[in-house]
């Protein structure tokens, strides 16, 4: 089927887009301190190192999935990475009764997004 193929071709580059944004929006702050304090605020370790290794992987594995060159490695390890950091940044079973419906809503929404990202890994560059 043709048309299924730029269905599948322009939703892998719709995902891969948000990831590549993500990554840009980072360079909002030259010193990156935001980011930085906010991988920190989380007890993670070397908070500057896993900060360029996730600017890297947005930018390098979204470009990755809108040119659709090895989309489903890109999808996996965005998986990977998706799935702990929701957990870990959306926790909306223990926060603030404030800020339940906020990180509810954050957490179903990169939920979905991983879903996108699991029909990624099953369909890849073809549909």
């Amino acid at each position: 089927m043709v048309l299924g193929q730029y269905y599948v071709a322009a939703g892998r580059s719709l995902l891969g887009l948000l990831f590549i944004i993500g990554g840009l929006m980072f360079f909002r702050r030259p010193d990156f301190s935001f980011a930085r304090s906010v991988i920190a605020s989380h007890r993670l370790p070397y908070p500057a190192l896993l900060l360029t290794i996730t600017m890297g992987m947005q930018l390098g594995c979204g470009l990755m999935m809108v040119v659709g060159w090895n989309a489903r490695v890109a999808a996996t390890i965005f998986l990977v990475w998706l799935v702990p950091a929701t957990a870990m940044f959306h926790p909306f079973w223990k926060v603030p009764p404030e800020q339940v419906p906020n990180e509810t809503f954050h957490f179903l929404k990169n939920m979905a997004i991983a879903g996108g990202l699991l029909l990624v890994m099953g369909l890849g560059n073809s549909a």
